[in-house]
């Protein structure tokens, strides 16, 4: 849809003299948070200024057993250029691009699929295994109420939904962009639930289990 020039020349002005975020922009025109970007990319906010907008934020004290979510300075980076609903293929290569930066740092060999839509995301070679782990990604989701979680559920290949089974996946692995931490459970920690499992601190960036899964 073709915008009125002027309203191109409000957003700019919202930009450059009162200094408005993306969604600031889009919200007091009436317009797309990708359309705000497009117009106003000549004149981004300084990183002081997207620092100065978080100061404000609190981190309430968690219960036991749940997770924090803080925003990252990755997050806090890329924030004026993230779209204002990724798809699931946008957020799937996030999540298996931040997992694959881990694996190669503990000095596993990982290497993926060539095809589209397998269980498997990752395989990693450990030294002390005799065959590769295979390493399943998710986005962790945030719902309004309720801890973020890690869905267990794939497709079924007919347009719908099926929970994962035993051998399609060793470790588990949900990713946060928000907060750039991965959760990590083993398929024995996960092989009781049905449809989802709760991220929490005390599986956060857990790689050693990579190392202890057995065959």
């Amino acid at each position: 849809m073709a915008h009125d020039p002027e309203m191109r020349n409000k957003a700019i002005r919202l930009r450059v003299n009162e200094r408005y975020s993306l969604q600031e922009i889009a919200s007091t025109l009436g317009i797309s948070k990708a359309t705000a970007s497009l117009w106003v990319r000549e004149h981004p906010l300084t990183p002081e200024e997207i620092e100065k907008r978080h100061e404000h934020i609190t981190i309430p004290h968690p219960e036991k057993g749940v997770s924090i979510r803080s925003e990252s300075k990755f997050h806090r980076m890329f924030q004026e250029r993230l779209p204002d609903n990724p798809t699931p293929q946008y957020k799937a290569k996030v999540a298996e691009a931040a997992v694959l930066f881990r694996l190669v740092l503990l000095g596993t060999a990982p290497f993926g699929s060539v095809f589209d839509g397998e269980k498997t995301d990752w395989l990693v070679e450990v030294d002390r295994q005799k065959r590769p782990l295979k390493i399943q990604v998710k986005s962790v989701t945030v719902e309004k109420r309720g801890s973020p979680s890690v869905s267990l559920r794939c497709s079924n290949g007919r347009k719908g939904h099926r929970r994962y089974k035993e051998g399609e996946f060793d470790i588990l692995v949900g990713y946060d962009v928000y907060s750039d931490i991965c959760y990590v459970w083993s398929w024995d920690e996960v092989k009781h639930l049905n449809h989802t499992v709760a991220t929490c601190d005390d599986v956060a960036e857990q790689w050693g289990k990579i190392f202890e899964t057995k065959e």
